[in-house]
């Protein structure tokens, strides 16, 4: 599951910012690309078996959260 970090504005938007203010909070986060913002989009879900085992591999992929 790949989590990362999410924000509406542009690369170069949050770079100039990040030049004069420093890096910012970005807006939201994503698990496996998928998360909800202003009551739009979808939560991430998995269907699983019970009785049955899973691994489950975290990849932080965001820019500055630590997740």
């Amino acid at each position: 599951l790949f989590l990362n970090d999410w924000s509406h504005e542009t690369t170069n938007g949050i770079h100039e910012s990040a030049q004069t203010n420093g890096l910012q909070t970005l807006d939201i986060g994503l698990i496996n690309g998928t998360n909800t913002f202003d009551g739009v989009g979808e939560r991430f879900t998995i269907d699983t078996v019970a009785g049955e085992k899973y691994r489950v591999r975290l990849a932080n992929g965001a820019i500055d959260s630590h997740f």
